[in-house]
């Protein structure tokens, strides 16, 4: 997967809470992300609201479905409770550390696998 380098380099002001987005593309490459409100407010959690995730969803039907990318105060590795909805949602899920920029994705398929990763323009 390559992510934009602005996309990354906006992550690191998701201080006060974790940031959600949800990654469209062609080929493994995002060309449109759309931020989701979280709203737990939370910094080591969150939750979207369904109707919210749904016209993300309908309105960018135009492109492949690449992905989740959400912030983890510290550490890029899922949490037990990404673990159980990547499950849910089989698709590639990006973690972007906030206290040390570290970004990783990976996909869950019975087991857990890092996903190679990109970042440019």
């Amino acid at each position: 997967m390559r992510l934009p380098s602005r996309l990354v380099e906006e992550l690191s002001s998701c201080v006060e809470e974790e940031c959600v987005y949800v990654l469209f593309g062609v080929d493994g490459r995002v060309v449109r992300s759309v931020r989701l409100v979280n709203v737990l407010h939370s910094r080591t959690a969150f939750l979207v609201d369904p109707e919210e995730m749904y016209r993300a969803l309908t309105e960018n039907s135009d492109l492949e479905l690449l992905g989740l990318l959400h912030t983890h105060p510290c550490g890029s590795v899922p949490s037990p409770i990404d673990l159980k909805y990547m499950d849910l949602w089989p698709v590639t899920w990006v973690i972007y550390s906030v206290c040390d920029g570290h970004v990783e994705a990976w996909i869950k398929r019975g087991a857990l696998y890092r996903v190679p990763l990109e970042i440019g323009d």
